[in-house]
């Protein structure tokens, strides 16, 4: 009869046995293949965009000129970034969105543009207050609603309800 000391010391030479041989060591070796697959993966992913699909006129402001406009921005274009987001959500690769992601820069560049031509005076009396009271906007309240009255009264544009 067998007794249940010699199974249990079998059992650990084995389980020894197969673990280092075929445990961590080969473990480690499969995850440092799988991500050289990843790697080079995406690396020929890369080589298939050329820089004119990156092209795209930049917005060149500041956080709190984008934190001023933001809430008539997200009445503005809208369209555009929920139609960029429902592409990012479908979508696993960012590649297939470069469409849709120049979409919501153009329309962001119109918008500033339209501000700038409608409202500036308004709007920039309302961003720097942000910017000096460190974006806080219960400090800029009063300054805000001029900026809200032209940007309703020139461009028709409506603060978002959404922030």
């Amino acid at each position: 009869m067998i007794s249940l000391a010699y199974i249990f010391w079998n059992f650990v030479i084995a389980f020894f046995f197969l673990d280092k041989y075929f445990g961590k060591a080969s473990l480690k070796k499969q995850q440092h293949v799988h991500w050289e697959k990843k790697i080079k993966m995406a690396a020929s992913r890369l080589s298939e965009i050329t820089t004119e699909q990156l092209e795209v006129e930049e917005l060149k402001v500041t956080s709190a000129v984008l934190v001023g406009a933001a809430h008539h921005y997200g009445s503005y274009c809208s369209k555009e970034n929920d139609d960029f987001m429902d592409c990012r959500t479908d979508n696993k690769d960012p590649r297939k969105c470069l469409e849709e992601g120049k979409k919501v820069t153009r329309c962001a560049t119109e918008f500033f543009k339209k501000i700038k031509g409608a409202c500036n005076e308004e709007f920039t009396q309302y961003w720097t207050c942000l910017d000096y009271n460190n974006q806080d906007l219960t400090n800029c309240r009063k300054i805000q609603k001029p900026y809200d009255s032209c940007m309703a009264e020139k461009l028709n544009i409506q603060r978002s309800k959404e922030f």
